[in-house]
């Protein structure tokens, strides 16, 4: 499948950005063996979509909205704190590389992105890309028992339980936009059966926030559907069934969330506390990436405990890695992405052209609102899902309002030749011809 959309990509930047897109959040070579498992699909993706952006004589222009903007401003920020880390370049580096590739082919994408047919494949490639683990997991819960933890793939930010049951949350409202704006019967019916196994998956996974996340999810979209009581009913009566299908060490491992005293929970308290007393210490640039070294354990534990190997949390991941600027940022592209989906929801609302905007802008932030609940327990900071969330809302709004310049600038031109051809009733002079 691959490598024929590598050459259709090479011609056309918007293919590669989806193949990009597709090998960044799927993995799909850690699912082989042999030289295919081994090969750079990703640096591939990266080389034939520049070959297709440079080729291309059509106009391409980044998003001029707040979102955007931060998006690149967090990206150069972790550039200085790149420099500034305390850690070892050999350590930093690596993922500062992995992350920055990231941040440029999505910039790259939101250049050759525009209108509802190209946001629409991106979303798609998006849900498919992820959801793929979730229905194959689903299935696996089901046969099963959900006695046995879903994992993601090999190699990747979603390999672990909780970051690919988080990720599956997440796409959740995704995937419900596509199956409402689908004009198939058979494809609606498709997805609705996807949701249902992604659900499972997600329960499957044993992961506590992955779980709040859900539950936090199917509130907000109820509450954003058009018909609200029956789309909470639905949904209740569906992780209901799913719930009582989940096994006793299950049913344990969740009643823990009411409290603090587990080893888990106490390993999260204690690593945040380090994070916190870490920025205080660098509250500018931070500790730089893969903050969680022994060497800073040491120097600003504020308790003995033993060594954590993640931050656990989005928050406190962007606090330890960039400063309390980077944390501002970071926190401020989810408040301006959510501004303004809902800014651009209440300017379309009605209008017949742009009628796939209102629900879609919807969707999204309740897959924000999904990230951030279960992102509160997972240091997920440098995945590239989130971003590409605040992406869409950008690509959105710089699809409408180009658009609507576009028919202003063309309305002038209406308006006179109208007047020219066309005398208004009751006139007296003749028209041409």
């Amino acid at each position: 499948m691959l490598v024929p959309a590598l050459l259709a990509a090479m011609g056309n930047a918007y293919i590669g950005a989806l193949v990009w897109t597709g090998v960044s959040m799927m993995s799909p070579h850690r699912l082989t063996y042999g030289f295919a498992r081994d090969l750079p699909w990703a640096m591939l993706a990266a080389i034939v979509t520049m070959i297709g952006f440079f080729a291309s004589k059509e106009n391409k222009t980044y998003p001029r909205n707040a979102p955007a903007k931060l998006l690149l401003a967090f990206a150069l920020w972790t550039c200085v704190t790149t420099l500034f880390s305390l850690q070892p370049a050999d350590l930093v580096v690596p993922m500062w590389q992995k992350f920055i590739k990231i941040q440029f082919m999505l910039f790259l994408t939101m250049m050759v992105v525009r209108g509802e047919a190209q946001i629409k494949g991106l979303i798609w490639v998006i849900v498919c890309s992820v959801g793929f683990y979730g229905v194959k997991g689903g299935l696996f819960t089901a046969l099963t028992g959900g006695g046995m933890r879903v994992w993601g793939p090999g190699g990747s930010f979603i390999e672990g339980n909780n970051e690919l049951a988080l990720a599956l949350a997440t796409i959740l409202p995704l995937m419900a936009y596509l199956a409402m704006q689908a004009p198939k019967l058979s494809v609606r019916y498709a997805l609705r059966i996807a949701i249902a196994l992604i659900m499972l998956s997600v329960l499957g996974s044993h992961s506590r926030g992955a779980f709040l996340a859900l539950m936090t999810m199917a509130l907000f979209l109820a509450w954003n559907s058009n018909k609200r009581i029956m789309t909470m009913v639905g949904l209740g009566f569906v992780l209901a069934i799913m719930i009582a299908f989940m096994p006793d060490n299950w049913t344990r491992r969740m009643e823990t969330i009411e409290g603090h005293t587990d080893h888990s929970a106490q390993s999260r308290i204690y690593t945040w506390r380090m994070l916190w007393n870490l920025a205080l210490h660098n509250p500018i640039t931070g500790a730089g990436f893969e903050v969680a070294t022994r060497d800073n354990w040491a120097a600003y534990a504020v308790t003995d405990w033993h060594f954590a190997f993640a931050p656990h949390s989005i928050y406190f991941q962007a606090l330890g890695e960039h400063g309390f600027v980077g944390l501002f940022l970071y926190l401020g592209l989810g408040f301006t992405a959510w501004r303004l989906a809902k800014r651009v929801e209440r300017s379309t609302a009605g209008d017949a052209q742009f009628a796939w905007v209102p629900l879609l802008m919807r969707m999204v932030r309740v897959s924000l609102v999904a990230f951030g609940t279960g992102g509160a327990f997972l240091g997920l900071v440098n995945y590239d899902l989130p971003y590409y969330l605040v992406a869409i809302v950008a690509l959105t709004e710089a699809s409408v309002r180009e658009a609507r310049d576009k028919l202003a600038q063309a309305a002038p031109a209406v308006t006179a030749d109208n007047t020219t051809e066309h005398p208004p009733p009751g006139s007296n002079v003749p028209a041409h011809g």
